[in-house]
């Protein structure tokens, strides 16, 4: 699940999440670690928010096709937002790679586009029909 931001109170070990779709909610049992800059939040609760349907695409996205991710943009506090970019033919390619503890291929999405800003990372991306493709790495 991905956050646009989140709030940490040491004092209380509370942990506000604020979601894309303007929803907000307190996780108490919680752990956080730092990876490369970012801060992971493992959550005890996973009924914390709301679920959607979300329909995946049996599709590769090829070049020159509009792509979509949610994120947060850092430059303007408290604005979530979609952003889109056409996918550029430099660096678009999709790898099948299969990980020794894992049952199934995972496939690694790279596009050239500007839709991959700081906030997106870790964010779904979906095509224009709003089909799930992959996620933003």
């Amino acid at each position: 699940m991905t956050t646009s931001a989140f709030t940490l109170n040491l004092k209380t070990h509370v942990c506000e999440a604020h979601f894309f779709y303007k929803t907000k909610t307190k996780v108490k049992n919680y752990m956080v670690q730092k990876e490369f800059g970012i801060a992971i939040i493992y959550a005890g609760d996973v009924n914390m928010a709301k679920v959607e349907q979300v329909t995946f695409s049996d599709e590769n996205v090829g070049s020159h096709e509009r792509v979509f991710t949610c994120g947060y943009n850092s430059n303007q506090k408290g604005r979530s937002f979609f952003s889109g970019s056409i996918v550029s033919g430099v660096g678009m390619k999709h790898k099948h790679m299969k990980h020794k503890d894992m049952k199934h291929n995972l496939t690694l999405f790279v596009h050239g586009c500007a839709t991959g800003t700081d906030g997106h990372l870790g964010s779904a991306v979906f095509d224009e029909t709003h089909r799930l493709v992959d996620l933003l790495a």
